[in-house]
């Protein structure tokens, strides 16, 4: 196979400094894990309000189901249409709601970026005019050269949204086929691993060279103005089309390695996006050979290992070409869509599916894709796309709130499946927790029962525990666990998956009656934290970020804090989770940025008061 190592510099932009391929450097991913969301389309809905049922409201009127990152379309024909900053409100709102670092689809040019090149005959490429023109030019007021019309888009984009914005996806499913070959190992004539993909097979109707040239431009510009966000191949459904993109350049005839093009577009991204349905892709079925016919396992365990296999073939042909922190660095990974239906519509599967079955996958998925190294996770999708009684299509029942698209039905209206409230408990019980592999240890798991365990922002520890299933659509096996000494004689509640809905515990036994149904194990200072909050002032004029922070507060007051802090009156104190205070010094409030470096790390609030105003903001100190 081939390779190539030439010592590469290191650019300047801005004062800026950066890599100048993903062979020399990936950014740290440093923020909480993303719990995500793919919205769907509510014809009903505005964005905004989509985004405020998705995190919440600050006010805590709307509890949301515990998103902190999302993942809407930036396309060059819409922003084409309306203007580039057309979308900057709802960009901005995801932010002060505690979304900051969002997944942005990239691509599809309007009419007039669009290519007239035809390399499936008689189909016009659905890509952008003029992507082998320079990238730079300094004419005409601009960096970009306005001739290369992707790198025009990209530029204005990125510039409009690049605070809003950490993972910049290129394209959504570029390697969505119409043949068949895309999901064929080796052994099968026409794979993708041994083979030129056709451009007639694949939706951007162009050679995989092209969209090689796509991530060199996104990485050239993406990172010319923000060094530290992500460029992501994909979506990606397809390994093998993964493994078209790590061995061909962007040299425009076929790909080919020329001291203009010397690289694979493995040194243009350093995210790998994927997306898994395992009820879609073989994880519930093992062919029989005795029998002569499919056995089957429909359970969120299963389900799990169909993730997890997926996203090994992906890091496998990484490591062939060298991404594997040994040769190259590591890419970034995060799942941009994956779920399962509450119900399937064919004779076979109908009574297999199940809302348990979702609900126990998504929060189990949640702690696997931490253990495995994910970065974010976003299934699909927010609301169920009909109501219950007229589905007849599986992806119409994988909403994490009951069907919303109806004039008379807004914000205050909406009601969450049980998958959503599993989702809001988890962001609850276990935001800005990390996964441990120590913790995990400390749980001795016995065979039938699994489970993670993880550190906490303040640095107690938590656990998840279910029993395994195994059986054919049951999700509730039945298994006695005996708690560890080391962990029983800690301090921690047990939580169920519907916490978020009752703000219940219980306290912990020697010996837990496990279900398919994960149960929480937390210190009792982050419910204390939770249920203190419930009813606390919070005001959406008054923010502040980041959240987890490590050396600063940025604080933005409303009018009244603003005129407060002029007048001298307002004062401020950090308070942990022991009731100790820590005042905040009278000019880091005027300037709105506060210290926090000399914090232990921990769960404080912070306690804002002017003469007849008072506000409590939570945050997270790492």
């Amino acid at each position: 196979m081939l390779r190539f190592f030439p010592v590469l510099a290191v650019l300047f932009f801005s004062s800026s400094v950066f890599a100048q391929t993903a062979r020399d450097g990936v950014p740290a991913y440093n923020a909480d894990f993303g719990q995500g969301m793919n919205f769907g389309w509510y014809h009903e809905w505005a964005d905004a309000d989509l985004g405020r049922i998705s995190m919440g409201t600050l006010d805590g009127d709307t509890p949301g189901i515990g998103v902190n990152a999302v993942r809407p379309g930036l396309f060059a024909w819409f922003l084409e249409e309306f203007g580039y900053d057309i979308r900057d409100d709802e960009f901005q709102l995801y932010k002060r709601l505690g979304a900051p670092n969002n997944v942005a689809i990239i691509g599809y040019p309007s009419d007039d970026q669009r290519g007239n090149e035809e390399w499936c005959s008689g189909s016009r490429s659905n890509l952008f005019k003029g992507m082998w023109e320079p990238i730079w030019d300094n004419n005409n007021g601009t960096a970009y050269n306005e001739d290369n019309t992707y790198a025009a888009y990209i530029y204005k984009t990125v510039e409009e949204y690049g605070d809003e914005v950490r993972f910049w996806e290129i394209w959504n499913e570029p390697d969505i086929n119409y043949d068949g070959n895309g999901w064929k190992s080796r052994e099968f004539e026409g794979n993708w691993y041994d083979n030129d993909i056709d451009p007639c097979e694949i939706q951007i109707q162009a050679p995989i060279q092209a969209y090689v040239r796509m991530l060199r431009i996104s990485y050239e510009v993406i990172k010319r103005l923000k060094p530290n966000d992500y460029v992501a191949v994909g979506g990606l459904g397809f390994p093998s089309f993964l493994d078209a993109v790590m061995r061909t350049t962007d040299e425009p005839n076929n790909g080919a390695v020329t001291s203009e093009y010397p690289f694979g577009g493995g040194a243009y991204f350093d995210c790998l996006s994927f997306h898994v349905y395992p009820h879609l892709e073989g994880a519930f079925r093992e062919w029989n050979n005795d029998e002569g016919d499919w056995d089957y396992t429909r359970t969120s365990d299963q389900a799990l290992i169909g993730v997890k296999d997926k996203l090994e073939d992906f890091e496998a042909v990484l490591a062939d070409y060298g991404y594997d922190g040994t040769q190259f660095p590591e890419k970034v990974k995060i799942c941009t869509e994956s779920n399962l239906p509450r119900k399937h519509f064919d004779e076979d599967s109908a009574e297999r599916s199940s809302i348990e079955m979702q609900r126990n996958f998504i929060l189990k998925i949640l702690a696997r894709s931490q253990e495995w190294g994910l970065s974010q996770f976003h299934p699909y999708q927010l609301a169920d796309n009909h109501r219950i009684d007229e589905a007849d299509f599986e992806f119409d029942l994988m909403g994490f709130y009951h069907f919303i698209n109806d004039e008379d039905i807004k914000v205050d209206d909406v009601d969450r499946t049980q998958t959503g409230v599993a989702y809001k408990t988890y962001a609850d019980l276990l935001r800005g927790a990390n996964y441990s592999g120590s913790t995990s240890r400390m749980l001795d798991l016995p065979s039938g029962v699994d489970g993670v365990g993880f550190r906490q922002p303040n640095g107690t520890l938590a656990f998840m525990l279910w029993a395994v299933t195994d059986q054919d659509g049951n999700e509730f096996p039945s298994e006695d666990y005996q708690v560890p000494s080391a962990i029983l004689n800690g301090d921690y509640v047990v939580a169920e998956w519907d916490y978020e809905s009752t703000k219940s515990t219980r306290s912990l036994s020697s010996t837990l009656a496990l279900s398919g149904s994960p149960i929480f194990l937390v210190d009792p200072s982050i419910v204390s934290i939770i249920s203190s909050n419930t009813n606390v002032d919070v005001d959406e004029a008054i923010q502040f970020w980041p959240n987890p922070a490590k050396t600063s507060l940025r604080v933005v007051f409303d009018s009244d804090f603003t005129e407060a802090v002029g007048q001298d009156n307002l004062s401020g104190s950090f308070v942990d989770v022991l009731g100790r205070l820590t005042t905040v010094p009278e000019a880091q409030l005027r300037a709105g940025r506060l210290d926090v470096s000399k914090l232990p790390n921990g769960i404080y609030q912070l306690i804002l008061q002017s003469d007849d105003r008072e506000v409590v903001k939570t945050f997270v100190k790492q």
